[in-house]
């Protein structure tokens, strides 16, 4: 692969740099996008590693073909939807159907760079639906949190029938934008404790993809010191006590998020508790409870919190609740799955990808899961990274000092020579 993407970790934003080893170039608009991402819609690393890792593939065919960017068109990416697909299908088993969509999801972010490129540069002409070299009408969509009319020219060069964005597809997906948006609009509610109490509940919802139910029915003793702090791996296994045909499933989630709950619990739970003179027993150990009596949220509730919220941000859909992020989250675990395997050559049949993503889903035994990076490795990996970044820190404080000695002479430089002139 011609291009070579590296990552500058600094500590407010960490900075995509793709470099061509063959053109010896950093590709500027790959790496503005992705601080572009960072910044502005505010998505996460890994959601911005798998965007510039897509974009990159299409750089490459680009590069192939002597194009620049700005010089392609609709047939430049139908070429490469085309070529993607056959590329897939030397190396894996799975069903055209599944390797469509793989393809069809690269093809959308495609479509998305390229209406923020135009914008972006300040051009014309780029993509848009008259006297355009890309023909989509997705930029007429930019600004809003979803599309009321499902338009068949957002995307036109997509495989039909593949399922996303078919006319069979009703239901509502949060983007990650609305993710956000969500999460600050908890955040503003007036009362500290219910602010954080919803937020942790919207951030269980997002990561687990655990239904109303069960995140309703977390106890804090699921998440004392003396459970979290023995794991050793970088996930944590809890057992919700309530959930669907009363199974009793064990679930992996992310440790970071059982910290959280963990400090949700000896913080803003504890104190509320202490304000109201609220007794233990009236809680029943559960994580979330009323705010006005003590007593555990019930079920209903939570799902009237999140339609409230939902309405807030300005979601343009009907009876859309909490249940919308288990969508989300199966759906980018689908799509994960999908694309890992099909770049990494292994099984991707649907039996193949339904199993790994009923593994994320939860299981009855989570330590046949082994494709898990330790806690002490990511720790070592972080170490590292932060050695890098002070490393990085220093060559910039002496390139500016280099800089401004530079400037210093070019100044001595300059009055030597208007001294010089006045003399002759």
């Amino acid at each position: 692969m011609s291009l070579k993407i590296r990552w500058q970790h600094t500590p407010k934003i960490s900075i995509a740099i793709p470099y061509d080893t063959e053109k010896k170039i950093i590709v500027n608009e790959l790496m503005d996008y992705a601080i572009y991402l960072q910044r502005e819609e505010i998505l996460s690393h890994q959601y911005i590693k798998n965007e510039i890792f897509h974009l990159s593939l299409f750089y490459i065919h680009l590069r192939k073909r002597r194009l620049k960017f700005t010089q392609a068109d609709t047939q430049t990416l139908r070429d490469f939807r085309d070529n993607d697909l056959s590329r897939l299908q030397q190396h894996s088993k799975a069903t055209p159907k599944s390797l469509k969509a793989v393809v069809n999801n690269r093809l959308r972010r495609i479509y998305h760079f390229y209406s923020w490129l135009q914008l972006h540069l300040g051009l014309m002409n780029i993509i848009g639906l008259k006297n355009s070299q890309i023909y989509s009408s997705l930029p007429n969509h930019l600004g809003k949190s979803t599309y009321r009319l499902r338009d068949k020219n957002l995307f036109p060069l997509l495989y039909p029938r593949i399922g996303a964005l078919s006319k069979h597809t009703t239901k509502y997906e949060p983007s990650e934008k609305n993710l956000r948006n969500l999460e600050l609009a908890f955040l503003k509610h007036s009362n500290i404790y219910i602010a954080h109490r919803n937020a942790l509940m919207l951030e269980i919802a997002n990561a687990t993809g655990f239904r109303r139910a069960s995140i309703n029915s977390l106890l804090c003793s699921q998440f004392n010191d003396d459970k979290i702090n023995v794991t050793d791996e970088d996930f944590f296994v809890v057992s919700p006590p309530e959930q669907k045909y009363s199974n009793t499933l064990s679930y992996k989630i992310p440790l970071l998020l059982a910290f959280r709950i963990n400090a949700f619990i000896k913080t803003f739970r504890k104190n509320f508790l202490q304000d109201k003179n609220i007794k233990d027993a009236i809680t029943s150990d559960r994580i979330f409870l009323s705010a006005r009596t003590g007593a555990p949220l019930n079920n209903q509730s939570i799902s009237e919190i999140f339609a409230a919220a939902i309405k807030l941000i300005n979601v343009p859909s009907t009876r859309v609740g909490i249940h919308a992020f288990r969508r989300k989250f199966t759906n980018d675990e689908i799509a994960k799955q999908s694309t890992i395997r099909a770049e990494l050559k292994l099984d991707t049949s649907d039996a193949s990808i339904k199993s790994a993503v009923s593994l994320s889903l939860g299981q009855s035994s989570p330590e046949s899961i082994n494709s898990y990076v330790s806690r002490r490795q990511t720790l070592e990996v972080h170490r590292r990274q932060n050695q890098k970044n002070r490393e990085f820190e220093q060559v910039v404080l002496e390139n500016q000092r280099l800089e401004k000695e530079n400037e210093n002479l070019r100044t001595k430089l300059k009055s030597l020579a208007s001294f010089e002139d006045q003399k002759n």
